[in-house]
């Protein structure tokens, strides 16, 4: 049984549901099979839906229907073995054999397996915010809403907080839209992704795995991007990532998160070469600027928000005007400041704990939720970018994928599995 969300179409999340054509992959469509044990499966789908090639970056709505068309697959393939539900989850109750879960329209399900796939969870509303302000039309916290095409006016000024991929993504859907003013993108650092290259070059494998320490895999990655460039010096980590996170202490990792991440990412999670030209000519125009610093107040002034701001490294406090505040500064991770309702009782019934580095829910190494005793559950998982914590690269479908599957080859040899497992 697949218990999911209202959303746009079944079996699509957020992520894959928009339909906004400059809503990109930020990978080929080579890389995004949903099945480790087969790469080139999307990648054949798109060519026989005359949708794209493998090289491509397409629309991530073209890869929501090819996930629909895998779940409806799968349900036509085992008649009356998978179930979808659509509704939310509010609370989890373990018995001795089995799991008792609730939904809000108070339906009970008796399940012998759950798997936790929440998803990011939204952005923190920031503590300099009043709350005048984000109660107000003009504080936007889900940049994925339909709000943001709202916004018709040729002079209105829009403050995007962040400077990744969703801040990004926000930029472009606004520019395309009718919005036709001016926006400023702000982050800490001031650090927007980086772009792919043109053409695709080949996987190298590290012929000696790297350097635990963080230091030193710093530095041999530096002399490694000289040798053959940044793009595959980093790409050369992806099949080991996983390893050296969870070979590395807590203080190092949190070390890695509090000083390098930003860094890591931008080099990491990139843009497709079409969208980085479009971002970098909205720049180059001035209809977009980017900024590094932190805000420090701000105030209602009519229909507009006054927002006070100093720039990294200085101390003078500057004043800009905003009729538009939208939030991109990525995913709540610390579930003890979630209001999501299943996160609150689970925490409070002591069935999930956070990680050391409040990065998500603590899971082993096999997906196995940790409770607030420290004990894992032999049959309650998690997935998907609330094990960051465990995993660190858990947030793509490349990364994913194998999740998935080594947890589905679980379930299915669970001796005792049975009908209702989640």
């Amino acid at each position: 049984m697949l218990i999911e969300r209202v959303v746009a179409r079944e079996g699509c999340g957020v992520a894959f549901g928009t339909r906004h054509p400059a809503h990109v992959l930020n990978v080929r469509a080579a890389g995004m099979s949903a099945f480790p044990d087969d790469s080139g499966h999307f990648a054949r789908w798109l060519e026989s839906h005359d949708k794209g090639a493998p090289a491509d970056f397409v629309s991530r709505g073209v890869y929501g229907r090819y996930l629909c068309d895998l779940l409806a697959a799968a349900k036509a393939n085992a008649p009356g073995r998978i179930e979808c539900v659509t509704g939310n989850v509010t609370a989890i109750v373990r018995r001795s054999q089995s799991y008792h879960v609730v939904l809000s329209n108070g339906r009970a399900i008796e399940a012998a397996r759950v798997v936790l796939s929440p998803g990011n969870l939204p952005p923190t509303v920031p503590d300099w915010l009043p709350a005048d302000v984000a109660d107000s039309p003009a504080y936007i916290d889900d940049p994925w809403t339909d709000e943001v095409d709202q916004w018709a006016s040729g002079d209105a000024r829009a403050l995007v907080l962040g400077t990744g991929l969703s801040a990004i993504d926000t930029v472009l859907r606004l520019h395309s839209g009718r919005f036709g003013g001016k926006i400023t993108c702000l982050s800490r650092r001031g650090l927007t992704p980086r772009r792919h290259l043109r053409e695709p070059r080949p996987l190298d494998m590290l012929d000696t795995p790297p350097p635990p320490v963080l230091s030193t895999l710093v530095h041999e990655l530096r002399h490694r991007a000289a040798d053959i460039g940044w793009h595959s010096a980093v790409d050369e980590l992806r099949p080991v990532t996983q390893r050296l996170w969870q070979s590395a202490s807590i203080v190092a990792r949190a070390r890695f998160f509090r000083h390098l991440r930003p860094y890591w990412d931008v080099h990491r999670h990139r843009l497709s070469p079409t969208v980085a030209d479009t971002f970098e000519g909205l720049v180059d125009s001035g209809l977009v600027r980017v900024i590094s610093g932190r805000v420090v107040a701000a105030a209602r002034s009519g229909d507009a928000v006054v927002v006070q701001w100093r720039a990294r490294g200085g101390h003078i406090t500057q004043t800009m005007r905003a009729d538009m505040i939208i939030n991109c500064t990525g995913p709540q991770t610390d579930i003890r400041r979630s209001r999501e309702p299943l996160l609150v009782h689970l925490l409070k019934a002591g069935l999930i704990r956070p990680d050391p580095l409040a990065m998500g829910i603590d899971v082993d190494t096999d997906c196995r939720v940790i409770d607030a005793r420290g004990v894992a559950d032999s049959g309650l998982y998690c997935i998907g970018p609330m094990t960051r914590g465990a995993f660190w690269e858990i947030v793509a479908i490349p990364d994913i994928r194998h999740q998935c599957a080594d947890i589905a080859r679980r379930l299915a040899s669970d001796a005792h599995g049975r009908r209702g497992e989640i």
